[in-house]
């Protein structure tokens, strides 16, 4: 099961689960084979449309700041821009949600739960991880 968190902070792409962590996950979970196949291409599809919004929304945002480094900017064209970016944060809200249900079609209630119980994990262990390079002053630590 790929447990799926979206980029980290920084930018960085989330860098999917081994092969090996993936069948180990499979088998925590309790899902088959074609469940898995299932999980992975809705994953696959929605990562593509993802990437799409998100090189838009870099765009956008570049636009943006590009107007606003004029004192006198075109109020209305930023106001548009904004918009613009609001509606694809929506779009990416809404392919989020999409996956939820589709992943609810996909497990059932147990095995939803325990995928759940190991995305926390990681969620987690992603934390202390960057607790404690920002303590070091990695990365996303003190400059």
């Amino acid at each position: 099961m790929a447990v799926r968190q979206g980029p980290p902070a920084g930018g960085r792409r989330f860098q999917g689960p081994s092969e090996e962590e993936k069948e180990r996950n499979r088998i925590r979970i309790g899902i088959s084979k074609d469940q898995q196949a299932e999980i992975d291409r809705v994953f696959r599809d929605s990562d593509q449309l993802m990437q799409e919004i998100r090189k838009k929304f870099g765009d956008l945002s570049k636009q943006l700041y590009a107007l606003y480094d004029n004192y006198d900017f075109d109020r209305a064209q930023a106001q548009a821009i904004r918009r613009d970016l609001l509606r694809l944060h929506k779009r990416m809200a809404d392919i989020h949600a999409e996956n939820e249900e589709k992943l609810r079609h996909i497990m059932n209630r147990e095995q939803f739960e325990r995928m759940r119980a190991i995305v926390r994990e990681s969620m987690e262990s992603h934390r202390k991880e960057w607790e404690e390079r920002r303590k070091r002053g990695g990365p996303t630590g003190p400059q």
